[in-house]
């Protein structure tokens, strides 16, 4: 009698786990295609754990895993309109879901014929929302077919030209770039986009050869920042390049400095490069040295590499986004570093592991992490996810959001279903250091660090009940002068809050 044991049955099977060992196996854009989702099968009377956690199911006939690889976009968020925008490569089609407060407000066919891949992008200025997908071997913004010149159009990628998160957009945008490559030639384009009207200017191919997945493109006050990897030999290499919005003849690629970072193997890209909200460019690596992975933020401006998170054994996916948190002025840093701790702007990265999610906050604009990543022990076993950029919701002081777009796993790591869940996830900030200086007829309340005032949007209260406010004047962003009728009892407290649509601070201090 034969036997053939679990091990035996999975050998050879290509997955979507970025480990060493199924990377070996096959090292070209493959990698990126993942796995069709099994379908689904739900017990009568059985409670689903994502019932329980209050998870939304977006639907329940995913198709395949590779949205949830390479750098495509599958979700984004618009903080100004509390709008969570979800594309989900389905059996039957591609989706574009709307959704707020845990409800689905509207749900879209972008596509009635099967996908390859897609990306969308956010207008900030009006909240509209652009898809790009491929879809038999063409490719497509919106309704309407991009002519090119390519046999097999994958990867596309479209970033807009507009304030990074956290910042108002007063202007359309006007200028915006769409990059996607040919599976057939491995050649890799881009081209100009105006957001507006989605006319696209010519084909700017890139001279890279042996590249691994397509062009990470960023755009950002008038400049291109572009990320894109390579295979040399069995080794992935990434390159990286800027050049102006309105100029793409001008790319130079070169090898992304890692002189000084310690790593063995550099594993394909999976997450989205982004800015943060001073504009500093970031971009993520999976790094394998010895016999632990780490995700790095890496920023070439500043020559840096920051390790972010590390764990034994593989990492199976990543995401990293800015999260709209205004930094102080620095000190001894640039001022999106903050102190080199806290103060700074705010990054998350994100990342599975057998079936668990760890994330890392850093209030120093990437500059450090804490010292272990946090595991969600909240969510389910995870697949495969994706994630929005971070966001205020207002539901709490001092908390930071994020909507996590995943398919579940089961003991074994393999995807339980086709079933595509969003859930949001919070996480909490540091609080505000406010410190207060009282005198007969004011109280002047000063943020030392991770808050801020903001003109009609900051408000004040006393403990001690028989102080009235009569006025308040905004010296600065971090100090607020308070004028009273009665000096408040010493020992007794002062509150403030501010709530805007991206920031919600709030602190408490005694009076001396």
């Amino acid at each position: 009698m034969h036997f053939r044991s679990r091990q035996a049955q999975t050998q050879g099977r290509v997955s979507l786990k970025y480990n060493l060992a199924v990377f070996r196996e096959v090292q070209d854009d493959r990698i990126f295609d993942g796995i069709s989702l099994p379908r689904t099968s739900t017990a009568v009377r059985w409670i689903k754990e994502n019932t329980v956690h209050q998870a939304l199911k977006l639907t329940s006939n995913g198709a395949t895993s590779g949205p949830f690889l390479s750098t495509q976009v599958s979700a984004v968020r618009d903080d100004a309109r509390s709008i969570t925008h979800v594309l989900t490569q389905e059996t039957d089609g591609l989706y574009l879901s709307k959704v707020q407060n845990v409800s689905v407000l509207e749900r879209v066919r972008i596509s009635d014929s099967p996908t390859r891949r897609h990306t969308l992008e956010l207008r900030k200025y009006d909240g509209g929302v652009l898809v790009a997908y491929v879809a038999a071997d063409r490719l497509h913004l919106g309704s309407t077919e991009v002519s090119t010149s390519c046999q097999r159009v994958d990867f596309p990628c479209l970033s807009f030209d507009q304030p990074p998160i956290g910042q108002v957009a007063l202007d359309a945008p006007s200028l915006g770039l769409l990059s996607y490559k040919c599976r057939e030639t491995n050649s890799i384009f881009l081209r100009t986009i105006n957001p507006t009207t989605l006319a696209v200017g010519p084909e700017i191919s890139l001279r890279v050869a042996g590249s691994l997945g397509g062009a990470d493109v960023v755009c950002y006050n008038g400049r291109c920042f572009i990320r894109v990897d390579v295979m040399e030999e069995t080794r992935v290499r990434p390159l990286f390049g800027t050049c102006t919005v309105n100029d793409l003849s001008n790319v130079n690629l070169s090898p992304l400095n890692l002189d000084g970072v310690p790593y063995d193997e550099i594993h394909p890209t999976m997450c989205r490069s982004f800015v943060d909200y001073t504009g500093d460019y970031h971009t993520i690596l999976l790094a394998t040295h010895g016999h632990a992975q780490s995700i790095l933020d890496v920023m070439p401006h500043d020559d840096l590499a920051v390790a972010a998170i590390t764990l034994p054994g593989g990492i199976d996916g990543a995401s990293a986004e800015a999260f709209p948190k205004k930094p102080g002025a620095g000190i001894d840093f640039r001022p999106g570093f903050g102190d080199g701790v806290t103060d700074g702007n705010g990054i998350i990265i994100s990342g599975s592991a057998k079936g668990d999610l760890y994330s890392a906050n850093s209030q120093s604009g990437g500059y450090s992490y804490p010292e272990a990543g946090l595991l969600n022990h909240e969510m389910p076993k995870i697949f495969a996810f994706r994630t929005t950029q971070c966001y205020t919701r207002g539901a709490a002081a001092n908390i930071v959001s994020m909507d996590y777009v995943f398919v579940e796993a089961d003991d074994q790591g393999n995807p339980v279903d086709s079933t595509i869940w969003l859930e949001t996830w919070d996480m909490p900030l540091p609080l505000p250091d406010v410190r207060a200086v009282s005198t007969e007829n004011s109280v002047t309340l000063s943020i030392q660090r991770d808050g801020w005032f903001l003109p009609g949007k900051s408000i004040v209260s006393f403990s001690d009940l028989a102080v009235s406010v009569r006025s308040t004047k905004l010296v600065n962003d971090r100090t607020l002068e308070i004028s009273v009728d009665r000096p408040p009892r010493s020992g007794s407290k002062i509150s403030f809050e501010t709530r805007s649509e991206f920031l919600h601070h709030a602190g408490q201090v005694t009076i001396p």
